[in-house]
C-alpha cells in the first residue's frame, strides 16, 4: 500500500480489543436480567419474533431449511418472510448452536447488539479515529434508540446491526480504488437482508450511495485522492457501488425473490415491506 494511506500515529490494536471488550461488558451488564432469565421480550418479540427464531432454530439443528409452517393459519410460507430469518446463515448459526430456546432469543438478540457495537469500532478505526473515540461513538449507537426502543423489533435490530459492516467495507474499496472489500460491503448489505427489516436494508443502499458520493466529491489527501482527480474517484466509486449492489442482490436473493412470489395473496403487508 503507498506510504500516502498511513497517518503519522496509529494506536495499538490492543487498544482497539480493550474498546471491543468494553462494549461487550457493558451489553452484558445492561441485558443481565434478560440474559439470566429474569426478564423477558415484550409485545412483537414476544408474539412474533421469538416463536418464529425458535421454529428456525429447530430446524437448523435438523439439518433443515424453515420453508412452511404447518402449525399456524393451516399453513403460511414463513420461508418467505425476510424478516424471520429463515435463509440468514448468522441465525441459523446460532440457532443451530444453542437451540429454539427463549434463551438463546435472548442472546441472539444481545449479539446482533455487539455485532452493531464491533461494526462501528471497525469503522471509526478506518477513518482513523483515536480508540477513545470509538469506543464513544460505538455505545452512542449501541444504546441508542434504535437499539434500545426497538427491541421488539429483532429484523430491525439486524439490519441496523450491519450498517456501520458495510459502510466500513465500502469506505476502504473507495480509499484503496480495490473491488473485494466492495464486494464484502454487498456481501454485508445482502446479510442483512437476509433477517432484516427490507426498508432499513434499502436505506443501507441509499446510505452507501451517499458514502460513495461524498467521496467522490470530497478528496482525501492522507489516501492519495487530490492526485487522481475527480474523475478517477468517479470512476472507482461507480464500480465500487456497481460491485456492492450486484453482490447484495445475489445474496439477498433467496429471501427477498420467495417473499415476492409467495406473498402475494396471502398478506396485505407484502406491498409495504
Amino acid at each position: 500500500m503507498d506510504g500516502c494511506f498511513l497517518p503519522a500515529y496509529r494506536p495499538r490494536v490492543s487498544s482497539w480489543k480493550r474498546a471491543g471488550a468494553a462494549i461487550a461488558l457493558l451489553l452484558a451488564l445492561a441485558n443481565l436480567p434478560l440474559l439470566v432469565g429474569r426478564d423477558a421480550p415484550n409485545w412483537d418479540a414476544s408474539s412474533h419474533f421469538a416463536p418464529a427464531w425458535m421454529l428456525v432454530a429447530d430446524h437448523a439443528r435438523a439439518g433443515r431449511l424453515l420453508l412452511w409452517n404447518p402449525f399456524i393459519e393451516g399453513g403460511s410460507p414463513d420461508g418467505a418472510q425476510p424478516e424471520l430469518g429463515a435463509f440468514s446463515p448468522l441465525t441459523l448459526a446460532v440457532g443451530a448452536l444453542l437451540g429454539g430456546t427463549e434463551t438463546a432469543f435472548h442472546v441472539y438478540v444481545v449479539l446482533l447488539w455487539l455485532l452493531a457495537g464491533a461494526g462501528m469500532l471497525l469503522l471509526a478505526r478506518n477513518l482513523w479515529a483515536p480508540p477513545w473515540a470509538g469506543f464513544v461513538v460505538a455505545c452512542g449507537y449501541v444504546f441508542s434508540g434504535t437499539f434500545t426502543g426497538h427491541f421488539q423489533h429483532t429484523s430491525w435490530l439486524h439490519a441496523f446491526a450491519f450498517v456501520p459492516w458495510v459502510v466500513w467495507r465500502l469506505d476502504a474499496a473507495l480509499r484503496q480504488r480495490a473491488c473485494l472489500p466492495a464486494a464484502q460491503a454487498g456481501a454485508l448489505l445482502g446479510l442483512s437482508g437476509l433477517a432484516g427489516y427490507p426498508a432499513i436494508v434499502m436505506q443501507t443502499g441509499v446510505l452507501a450511495l451517499l458514502w460513495t458520493v461524498g467521496r467522490v466529491l470530497f478528496a482525501d489527501t492522507d489516501a492519495g485522492d487530490v492526485a487522481v482527480g475527480t474523475a478517477g474517484r468517479a470512476k472507482a466509486g461507480l464500480a465500487a457501488i456497481t460491485t456492492l449492489a450486484v453482490v447484495a442482490a445475489i445474496v439477498v436473493s433467496p429471501a427477498w425473490v420467495s417473499f415476492l412470489l409467495e406473498s402475494k395473496g396471502y398478506t396485505s403487508r407484502s406491498g409495504p415491506l
